[in-house]
């Protein structure tokens, strides 16, 4: 946050908003792929559970480091049924 500044406008700079996915792809027998969108110099964590009950999200592939608006992650091995996904915003 910048200094306060006497009898200047104090301004914030805007809060990143939260993640959200903006395009979701998988070919047969190929890896599927997510393009999220994010804030730079965020990092972020791509989760999946196979049955919402699951105790625990499992992470696919650690943090990743948002240099742009966007990242890609992947999952190399989805299941052959169903699979839930949540990114979450480590910092």
């Amino acid at each position: 946050m910048p200094a306060p500044s006497p009898k200047a406008a104090n301004i914030l700079p805007p809060a990143p908003s939260p993640p959200s996915v903006t395009s979701l792809w998988h070919t047969p027998d190929g890896p599927l792929s997510l393009t999220v969108q994010t804030w730079p110099g965020h990092t972020y964590r791509l989760e999946y559970k196979d049955d919402l009950a699951a105790p625990a999200w499992m992470s696919l592939a650690g943090n990743l480091f948002a240099t742009g608006t966007q990242l890609v992650a992947s999952d190399p091995s989805p299941s052959q049924h169903h699979r839930f996904y949540r990114i979450v915003q480590v910092d």
